[in-house]
C-alpha cells in the first residue's frame, strides 16, 4: 500500500493549499477544521452519556444531553428537559446544568406534581409498578432493602483477604501485622487468632486459585471457535527486574446467549525475563505462554509498542510457528500500539521546539528514540537489543534530577523549570497559591497574570526562599511567549484528543487507527499552512515526519483495513472516498482473501449422515403431515447449501445501507446478533 507521505498519489489526505500561506485558503481550511473539532466534542459528549446503561434509562427518558453555545461563544454542557418541552415551557426554562442538589430535585418533582405532570412509566421503579394495584398492602419483609450478610466462615475470610491482597497489590506479610489482625477481631469479637490465616496459607491459596483460573482458561480456549490475539509489553520493576506481560484478546459468548458476542481480555502471562533481552529470548517467553494455554494453533495477531526488539521477536515467533506447519506472516500479523505512535509524534514535536537537553531528558530519553523508534527495519545488528528493554519511561522518577534550569529561547524549558522550582519549595507553593487567590484563579491553572505576578514579587518576598544563580523574575513570561505557549497547547491538543478516543473506550478500536492517523496528519498539515502557527511550523513538520513513518508501518498490516470494513457504520465507504482506487482495491483483495480463509473452515459438506440427520430433524419437528411433506425438499436444501457461495453474504453486507452510528456502539455485539439471524 502507498505511504501517507504522498497524499496526492494515495488520496488519503487532501488539504486545500493552492492559495499559499499568504492567501486566505489556509485560514478557511483551518476554520473548517475548528468546526470539525467542535462537532466531534459535541458528538463525544452526546455518545458518552451511558446510552446503553440500564441504570440511567429512566433519566434519559426525561433529559436529553447536549451542548449549547452561549452569546459570548462559550460552550455550556447540560440537558434539555423533554417533559418541559412537551408542556410548551419557554426554551430558557427547559435547560438544566445538572449541578443542583437533592433539595432542588425534590422541589422540581413537587412543582411537577402541582402542575399535574405525571412521571414517565420508565422512571417508576419496577417494584412500585408491580405493587401499584395494592399500595395499602403492608410490607412483610425487608429482604429487598437490607443486604443479607453471609454467614462467617474461615474460608470466606480467607477468600476476602486474598482478594484484598491481589487487587490492592499488598504484601503477604500484611496478615502478620498486629493492627490488621486486631481489626479483624474487632469486626467479629469471637474471632480467634488461630482462625486468621498467616502468609504461608495466603501464598498457598493464591497459587491454588491461580491454577484453577489457568485450568478454566485452558478449557475456554480449547473450545473457542475463533482465533486469539495477544498484546505484550515489557515492564521494569523498581529493582530493575524485567518482566514480560502477555494478554489474550478474543470474542466469546455464553452458552445460554450465543448471539451476545463480547470482546474479552485475560492476562495469561507475567513472566520474569531471565538472561539476555534478545529477540529470541522474548519470542521464547511468548511461545511458552502460548503453548501453556494451547494457543499456538489459534494465534491471531500480536500487538506491542514499536521497539525494534518487539519487531524482531515477532519475526522469530513467526519462524517458530511456520516450522510447525502454520502460515503466520510477521509483517501482516504485527499490530502497532497506537498510543506509542502518538507518543513518538509528540516527542518529535517537543524535541524540535525545545532546545534544552535537560527538558528533553524529562519528556523522553534523548538516546532512546533511536532504540524504540526502529519502525521494524530488518537491517541492523540483532545483538543491539539490550538497552531497549530498560526504557527510561519505565524507570522510577528521581526528583533530584528534575530540570530547574533553561536556556535562552527555551519556552517549554522555562515553564518546566518554574514548575519544578515551585514544587521543590513548600513556601514557594504556598505563596504561589496565595498569589492565585489574589487574582481569583485556581492555583492549578497556568494563567499568565498569576505567573508573572508571582515571578515579580517572589524575589522580594521574605516568604519565598531565594534561588541559587537565578531570580524568579527570570521565569516571567512575556505576552509573545504566552501566545506561543497557547499555540503549542493547541497543536498538542490534537494528539491528546486522538489518544483519549482510544483509551476511554471499552469496545474494539482497531478500526479507528487509519482514520485517526489520517485525521491527525491532515489537521497538523492545516496548522503548518496556517500563518498564526508560522513560528512553530518547523516543530509541527517534525511531528508530521514521525507520523508519516509510523503510518507506513501501520499500512503494512491488512488488519486495520479489515477491521474498518467490518464496522457496519463505515464498511468500505471511508476508503472508497478518501483513498485512490488502486490502494482501495488492494485493501479489498486482502479483505476478500481473509474472508475466503474463514469461509473454507465452515464450508458445508453433503454426506449420508448429514442427510439422515436432516431427515430426522424434519420428522420430529412439525408432526406427521409436515414431516411427510418436507421430505420432498430435503435433497434441494442440501443442494442449495452446496451451491451457496459465501461471497454472496459478504457482497450483501457491503451493499446493504450503513448502520446508524448513534445506535451501533459495539460492532462486535452487532455482528453476534447479525450472524445469529443469518444462521
Amino acid at each position: 500500500m502507498a505511504s501517507l507521505a504522498s497524499s496526492t498519489a494515495t488520496g488519503a489526505i487532501e488539504v486545500a493549499s493552492d492559495e499559499g500561506i499568504d492567501g486566505q485558503g489556509s485560514t478557511a481550511t483551518y476554520e473548517r477544521m475548528k468546526q470539525d473539532v467542535a462537532e466531534e466534542r459535541h458528538n463525544h459528549t452526546r455518545r458518552s452519556t451511558r446510552d446503553d446503561d440500564e441504570r440511567t434509562h429512566d433519566v434519559r427518558t426525561i433529559f436529553k444531553p447536549d451542548i449549547r453555545v452561549l452569546e459570548n461563544s462559550d460552550e455550556e454542557k447540560g440537558h434539555w428537559c423533554r417533559v418541559c418541552q412537551d408542556q410548551g415551557a419557554k426554551t430558557e426554562n427547559t435547560w438544566f446544568m445538572g449541578e443542583n442538589g437533592l433539595h432542588t430535585a425534590e422541589r422540581t418533582l413537587q412543582n411537577a406534581r402541582l402542575r399535574g405532570l405525571m412521571p414517565n412509566h420508565m422512571a417508576v421503579p419496577k417494584a412500585t409498578v408491580g405493587e401499584a394495584d395494592d399500595e395499602d398492602r403492608p410490607s412483610t419483609t425487608l429482604d429487598g432493602f437490607i443486604k443479607k450478610v453471609p454467614k462467617w466462615s474461615r474460608q470466606g475470610l480467607l477468600d476476602h483477604i486474598v482478594e484484598l491482597i491481589v487487587s490492592d497489590n499488598q504484601a503477604f506479610c500484611l496478615v502478620e501485622k498486629e493492627p490488621f489482625r486486631q481489626l479483624l477481631q474487632y469486626q467479629r469479637l469471637q474471632t480467634k487468632d488461630s482462625e486468621i490465616p498467616h502468609r504461608t496459607l495466603i501464598h498457598k491459596e493464591i497459587l491454588s486459585k491461580a491454577h484453577q483460573v489457568e485450568a478454566q482458561l485452558k478449557g475456554l480456549f480449547k473450545d473457542l471457535p475463533g482465533q486469539v490475539s495477544i498484546t505484550f509489553d515489557a515492564w521494569t520493576s523498581k529493582s530493575y527486574d524485567p518482566y514480560l506481560a502477555v494478554t489474550a484478546h478474543y470474542i466469546d459468548s455464553t452458552p445460554d446467549k450465543p448471539a451476545e458476542w463480547v470482546l474479552q481480555s485475560k492476562v495469561i502471562g507475567f513472566t520474569v525475563i531471565e538472561g539476555d533481552h534478545s529477540r529470541a529470548n522474548t519470542a521464547m517467553v511468548i511461545i511458552r505462554v502460548l503453548n501453556r494455554y494451547g494457543l499456538l494453533d489459534k494465534l491471531g495477531w500480536a500487538t506491542s509498542d514499536n521497539a525494534s526488539t518487539n519487531d524482531k521477536a515477532i519475526r522469530v515467533l513467526a519462524r517458530a510457528l511456520n516450522r510447525k506447519g502454520h502460515r503466520w506472516l510477521a509483517k501482516q500479523r504485527r499490530g502497532r500500539c497506537f498510543e506509542h505512535i502518538m507518543h513518538l509524534a509528540v516527542q518529535a514535536f517537543v524535541q524540535a521546539i525545545c532546545p534544552n537537553p535537560a527538558f528533553r531528558k524529562r519528556s523522553g530519553n534523548v538516546n532512546s528514540l533511536s532504540d524504540d523508534d526502529d519502525g521494524g527495519n530488518d537491517g541492523g545488528n540483532d545483538d543491539d537489543d539490550d538497552d531497549e528493554w530498560l526504557n527510561m519511561d519505565d524507570l522510577p522518577d528521581n526528583d533530584d534530577e528534575e530540570a530547574v534550569d533553561f536556556e535562552p529561547g527555551d519556552l517549554l524549558g522555562k515553564i518546566l523549570a518554574l514548575i519544578n522550582q515551585v514544587r521543590a519549595s513548600p513556601q514557594a507553593k504556598a505563596y504561589f497559591a496565595k498569589v492565585c487567590g489574589e487574582e481569583g484563579l485556581p492555583p492549578l491553572e497556568l494563567i499568565n497574570a498569576a505567573i508573572n505576578k508571582f515571578c515579580l514579587v517572589a524575589d522580594v518576598s521574605k516568604q519565598v526562599p531565594k534561588l541559587r544563580n537565578k531570580n524568579y523574575s527570570d521565569f516571567a513570561i512575556s505576552n509573545a511567549e504566552w501566545e506561543q505557549l497557547r499555540l503549542i497547547h493547541e497543536v498538542l491538543d490534537e494528539p491528546r484528543a486522538a489518544q483519549a478516543a482510544f483509551s476511554s473506550e471499552k469496545y474494539s478500536t482497531v478500526w479507528r487507527t487509519i482514520p485517526t492517523l489520517e485525521c491527525l496528519h491532515e489537521r497538523w498539515e492545516i496548522m503548518v499552512k496556517e500563518p498564526k502557527f508560522a513560528k512553530i511550523s518547523f516543530a509541527i513538520e517534525a511531528g508530521l515526519e514521525k507520523l508519516r513513518k509510523w503510518y507506513k508501518a501501520v499500512d503494512d498490516s491488512d488488519m486495520y483495513f479489515i477491521c474498518l470494513a467490518l464496522d457496519p457504520t463505515y464498511k468500505i465507504e471511508y476508503t472508497k472516498q478518501n483513498w485512490d482506487n488502486h490502494r482501495h482495491q488492494n485493501g479489498m483483495v486482502a479483505f476478500r482473501k481473509t474472508f475466503d480463509t474463514y469461509a473454507e473452515q465452515y464450508e458445508p459438506k453433503t454426506t449420508k449422515q448429514a442427510v439422515a440427520a436432516q431427515s430426522t430433524q424434519i420428522t420430529i419437528s412439525r408432526g406427521y403431515v409436515s414431516a411427510f411433506a418436507r421430505r420432498a425438499v430435503v435433497a434441494r436444501l442440501e443442494t442449495e447449501k452446496m451451491l451457496h457461495n459465501p461471497r454472496h453474504e459478504l457482497d450483501d453486507y457491503l451493499e446493504a445501507p450503513l448502520e446508524d452510528p448513534d445506535k451501533i456502539t459495539d460492532a462486535i455485539a452487532w455482528w453476534g446478533f447479525t450472524v445469529s439471524n443469518i444462521i
